[in-house]
């Protein structure tokens, strides 16, 4: 029997399995357009997330913006159990990485209930705290993500936690996760890292 003949008379077998493919196929297709139609951030994004320490330290950390400078915000901490630490990272538009960044941090307070320490890693650098950088993209945060299209045809995969870039243009910059870390659920936009003028 020829191909021809096999379609002709099993036409709806044929369309019921050749439909779902092509859906997919069109749904991947469409999602992966947007991540490629306009140019990568030209500015590095600045930002922190909580993540749970098992080792108590005597203070918790937070991250500010003074002057365009980037500040440890250390404050004592009143209990025994809840030690969340903001982590700090960047996101390099350019080359799609996220780096974490360990700052060098005082071992304790002193006689200080809070301090204000300026981080040498970034003292060469400015922060625009807009939320829309110079070149056009804004941080969206958190959104959550189901399987998608092809999870739910196929099974298999969850959902997660996506962060992304969006420019005004409407294309989008997705963040990648950092070893595997779904932190993004509670992450916090410092700023836009500005290049000195030569």
């Amino acid at each position: 029997m020829s191909v021809s003949n096999f379609i002709k008379q099993n036409f709806a077998l044929v369309l019921g399995i050749a439909l779902p493919v092509l859906l997919v196929g069109g749904f991947m297709l469409m999602a992966a357009l947007p991540q490629k139609q306009g140019t990568p951030p030209e500015y590095t994004l600045l930002f922190s997330a909580t993540k749970y320490q098992n080792n108590a330290s005597g203070y918790n950390v937070d991250y500010v913006v003074k002057s365009g400078k980037v500040y440890a915000r250390l404050t004592e901490r009143k209990d025994n159990y809840s030690n969340y630490q903001r982590e700090l990272f960047r996101f390099d538009g350019k080359t799609g990485s996220v780096q974490k960044i360990e700052p060098t941090l005082p071992d304790d307070l002193g006689e200080e209930k809070k301090l204000d320490v300026e981080l040498e890693e970034f003292k060469n650098i400015t922060l625009d705290t807009s939320s829309k950088s110079p070149d056009g993209y804004s941080l969206e945060n958190s959104g959550y993500r189901s399987r998608g299209i092809t999870g739910m045809v196929f099974g298999g995969g969850s959902g997660r936690y996506e962060t992304i870039l969006r420019h005004e243009k409407g294309y989008v910059v997705k963040l990648p996760e950092y070893s595997g870390s779904h932190y993004y659920g509670n992450l916090d936009f410092i700023g836009w890292v500005i290049p000195k003028k030569q």
